[in-house]
């Protein structure tokens, strides 16, 4: 096979990351042939490497599309202080593209930047939305788990001083939230510092 019929078969996917395993069984051949073919595209400029065993398609692909591939085969979106950022609530820009992720918390290292992946219980994983650069928190669901991930679950106390609220921030989904961790002690604790954090940046966190 060909670089360029490898690469036009790349582009049909509806997705734009691939493993090396799923390239072998796209080209119908080895996994040796199947990363000299993507080593060639890497090449060319074609195709990024962004980690053992995992390729993307240079021109298609967002840092912050990457979240659900490297959290594979448990589930990931971005959150924390990224997801903050993204929606314009800090204006920090975060060294590392923060995960949250079912599985392992762990850290890896890209061709697209450091991710840094966070773990979370089954029942508290969600609140995000799936846009164009990828899987991302809602607002609500971004403070909640930069408290929660940061600060409660580990006893420590999260500062957010430059944060700002957006309009339509909804109280009512961020107490859904808080409603839904099992232990009793943890939904006070996170409960008091998201209080704590919301009214430092003139945020009444009260009723709807």
């Amino acid at each position: 096979m060909r670089t360029t019929e490898a690469y036009a078969q790349l582009l049909r996917l509806p997705r734009p990351v691939i493993t090396t395993r799923e390239a072998a069984a796209l080209f119908k051949v080895g996994k040796s042939l199947a990363v000299y073919l993507l080593s060639q595209m890497v090449r060319d400029g074609l195709v990024l490497r962004i980690r053992r065993g995992l390729w993307a398609v240079a021109d298609r692909v967002h840092p912050l599309g990457l979240a659900e591939y490297l959290t594979a085969p448990f589930p990931g979106y971005v959150s924390l202080w990224s997801a903050l950022s993204y929606h314009g609530m800090i204006t920090q820009v975060p060294g590392a593209t923060h995960v949250v992720s079912t599985g392992r918390p762990r850290r890896l290292t890209t061709a697209l930047g450091i991710y840094r992946v966070h773990r979370i219980r089954a029942e508290l994983f969600g609140g995000f939305q799936t846009r164009a650069e990828g899987n991302i928190a809602r607002p609500e669901k971004a403070v909640f788990d930069t408290v929660y991930v940061l600060g409660s679950w580990r006893k420590r106390d999260v500062r957010l001083p430059e944060l700002e609220i957006p309009q339509t921030f909804s109280r009512k989904e961020l107490r859904s939230w808080i409603g839904k961790i099992p232990s009793a002690t943890l939904r006070r604790i996170t409960a008091r510092q998201i209080q704590r954090v919301l009214l430092a940046a003139g945020f009444r966190f009260g009723t709807d």
